[in-house]
């Protein structure tokens, strides 16, 4: 019996769903293959959580909630996976614990099995209620590294941070490589080292943008990285996941090939081509953006926000200023990761910064939450000159509210 090959968490639905199609898949779109996609050998379906939730609420005009209870009709043998982005849950600022407990509560018991946890800074103080409230009620918990890198963050920080997460219930880790840091080489090291010091599975998530993302997963699966994420190919590649069909096949003839059905595959692709044709979706394709994406290390979801920002604005010939600008901001912050909420965060500072005429000159009222540690510990040191601006409002500063226990 084959025990080494690779699972796939499909994101078709999900974040395949909303990086390449903004997330308006209707459910209507795909009733249809539902069942089929239960069928397919998929270790998990990431369908609901994170963007997708908003989403459905701004751009479809669906109950998330009643969307969630359809999907779990329909997939009666694949767990259904969702992504919560720590306190902040689906949006964009911390909840209290009562109301994160009674969403965690409302989300196990309408289907999700799955709960796939991230802190932006990596301050996984913040996930502890989560992982406690998932875990009562019976759910699996992936907790999540945000990886990134940074004169502040080195390798052994994601170990001990995957650890403590193991130690806190998680039943499996992901690696999230939002902001396109690692390469094969990197991959192939920081897979191979958790493996040495953990037992829980490993879950590797990259996005395919400039083909990068396909040559990190070879070289997970080659380092036995145990799941990664992908989508059917119709939503895939660009700012999506590599697809489903490139691994299977580029796994032929090796015991790490998954054990998927390909007929079934197959036909669920046709159906999403189709449904791609209709609604006018695009292809994932790479482009000059992706390249500057990882250039750069700045998520594309964050440029494509800033060139509707600069759009609206009048200043479009300040983009590759502002992307620019959005890594000296992330330096004299502390070095967070770029990713929802803070990396939306770090843009807007970015995007004021160059359009005034004294760069901190304005501090909006999230960077100000952030810098006072409302959304957890900073990783590095923020620089005076900002704690200085900060005190001229006569802002209380507070670099960690969270206590230690």
């Amino acid at each position: 019996m084959v025990t080494n090959q690779v699972r796939i968490t499909d994101t078709t639905l999900g974040d395949a769903n909303q990086s390449l199609w903004n997330g308006k898949l209707r459910l209507e779109d795909v009733l249809p293959i539902l069942a089929k996609m239960d069928r397919a050998g998929f270790y998990s379906i990431d369908c609901w959580g994170a963007e997708i939730f908003e989403s459905l609420l701004q751009n479809l005009k669906e109950d998330p909630w009643d969307r969630l209870k359809i999907l779990k009709s329909h997939f009666k043998e694949t767990p259904i996976s969702a992504l919560i982005r720590g306190r902040s849950l689906v949006g964009y600022k911390n909840y209290d614990d009562e109301l994160i407990k009674k969403f965690i509560e409302l989300s196990a018991k309408n289907g999700v099995a799955i709960f796939r946890v991230y802190d932006a800074l990596n301050d996984i103080r913040n996930l502890k209620l989560i992982v406690e409230v998932a875990k009562y009620c019976g759910c699996l918990v992936q907790g999540t590294l945000v990886y990134t890198e940074s004169p502040v963050h080195k390798m052994m920080d994601s170990i001990k941070i995957s650890k403590e997460l193991v130690e806190m219930g998680a039943d499996s880790i992901c690696i999230m490589d939002e902001n396109y840091f690692l390469t094969p080489d990197k991959t192939y090291k920081i897979i191979s080292a958790l493996k040495q010091e953990i037992v829980v599975p490993i879950n590797l998530h990259c996005h395919f943008i400039n083909g990068i993302g396909l040559l990190n997963y070879l070289k997970a699966i080659e380092a036995n990285v145990d799941i990664i994420d992908a989508a059917f190919t119709p939503v895939s590649f660009g700012n999506s996941q590599p697809s489903i069909e490139s691994i299977y096949f580029a796994l032929k003839d090796t015991d790490r090939q998954p054990s998927l059905n390909m007929e079934l595959i197959e036909e669920i692709s046709k159906e999403i081509e189709g449904i791609r044709k209709l609604r006018d979706f695009k292809k994932g394709t790479t482009s000059v953006i992706h390249n500057k994406s990882v250039q750069l290390n700045i998520p594309d979801h964050i440029i494509s926000d800033l060139i509707s920002q600069l759009k609206d604005k009048g200043e479009m010939e300040n983009l590759f200023n502002v992307l620019e600008e959005i890594q000296s901001v992330r330096e004299e912050i502390g070095y967070p990761p770029l990713i929802t909420p803070v990396g939306e965060i770090v843009g807007t500072q970015a995007i004021i910064n160059v359009i005034t005429d004294e760069r901190w000159e304005i501090i909006p009222d999230e960077m100000k939450k952030y810098l006072i540690g409302d959304y957890g510990k900073i990783p590095g040191e923020v620089i005076p000159d900002i704690l200085i601006r900060l005190e001229k409002e006569k802002k209380s500063l507070k670099f960690d509210r969270i206590k230690s226990e």
